[in-house]
C-alpha cells in the first residue's frame, strides 16, 4: 500500500519519510525513544507530532494501554487511521488533527507524552512544550526530541533550517525551556551517540519524498535547506537529543 501524495504543506511528514526511515533509522531511534520515556505497561500515551503514525503504532504493539496521537496534516490522519485499523489497533490508536502547540485536550489526562519537535515549521515550541506539560497527570513524565547544536551555532543555516522546520538549539537551552514548562527532575540524552539521526544516500531520500508526497517531496528533499541539514548532521554538528521532565503537582 502507498502513502497518498501530498503537497508542500504536508512537508515535516514526507521529510520524516525521506530523511528518517524507519527500517534504516527510526526504529532504532524510537528503541532508545521507548528505554527513555519507560512508560508502564498499560499507560495513557499521548504522541505529539505523530505523521503517518507509524511510531505510535510501534508503540501501541509494545504496551497494553491507549495512545492518542495527533498531528495538523489530515492526509497524514488518514493515513495513519488505515494503518491502524489494518495492524488490529483501531480500538487502542487514536488519532486526531491538531497541533503541537494547541493540544484539544483538557488539563492532566495522560501518563506521558512524547513529543517530536523536529520538522515542524509552525510549532511554536515553548509553546508546544507547554501544552505537552499541561495534559499530562501529576508526577508523570513529558518526553521531548529536539535538534541540538553540537557545538558552536552555524547562523548562516538558520533561516535554511528554520525552513524546513529545524530549529536546532543547544541541549541547555532545551532543558530551559521545559524548566520553564513547569517541568521537574529534568534528564536528556543524545538519541544516536554516533550521530546518525538521518538516513544516508540522497537517492533513496527523493524516492521516499516522492512516495510521500510526490514531485514537491522530491524537489523538498534536494532543496538547499535539506542539503544543509544533511551537512551539518554527517559533520556531526547538528544531532538528536531526547530531553525528559516531570510535572509537578500543583500546590
Amino acid at each position: 500500500m502507498t502513502a497518498p501524495a501530498r503537497d508542500l504543506r504536508a512537508r515535516p511528514g514526507a521529510l520524516v519519510a525521506a530523511l528518517q526511515p524507519w527500517a534504516e533509522v527510526a526504529e532504532a531511534q524510537h528503541r532508545r525513544l521507548m528505554d527513555f520515556a519507560d512508560p508502564e505497561e498499560a499507560a495513557e500515551i499521548l504522541w505529539v507530532g505523530a505523521g503517518a503514525a507509524r511510531a505510535a503504532i510501534w508503540w501501541a504493539t509494545r504496551r497494553t494501554g491507549h495512545m492518542a496521537a495527533i498531528d495538523p496534516d489530515a492526509g497524514s490522519i488518514a493515513w495513519a487511521e488505515r494503518t491502524a485499523r489494518s495492524a488490529g489497533l483501531g480500538s487502542r490508536v487514536t488519532l486526531q488533527g491538531a497541533h503541537a502547540d494547541d493540544l484539544p485536550h483538557t488539563e492532566a489526562v495522560f501518563d506521558i507524552v512524547v513529543a517530536m519537535l523536529v520538522f515542524d515549521p509552525a510549532a511554536d515550541p515553548e509553546a508546544a512544550i507547554a501544552q505537552a506539560a499541561r495534559v499530562v497527570r501529576p508526577l508523570q513524565p513529558v518526553v521531548i526530541a529536539v535538534p541540538v547544536w553540537s557545538g558552536s551555532p552555524v547562523a548562516d543555516a538558520e533561516v535554511e533550517l528554520a525552513e524546513v522546520g529545524i530549529r536546532p538549539r543547544h541541549l541547555t537551552a532545551w532543558k530551559q525551556v521545559v524548566r520553564d514548562a513547569g517541568l521537574v527532575e529534568i534528564t536528556a540524552e543524545t538519541v544516536m551517540r554516533d550521530g546518525r539521526w538521518l538516513a544516508r544516500g540522497t537517492i533513496g531520500a527523493v524516492v521516499r519524498a516522492f512516495s510521500a508526497a510526490g514531485f514537491d517531496g522530491a524537489r523538498t528533499a534536494v532543496s538547499r535547506p535539506v542539503r544543509t541539514l544533511r551537512a551539518l548532521a554527517r559533520r556531526g554538528a547538528i544531532g538528536l537529543a531526547m530531553v525528559r521532565g516531570v510535572r509537578w503537582p500543583a500546590e
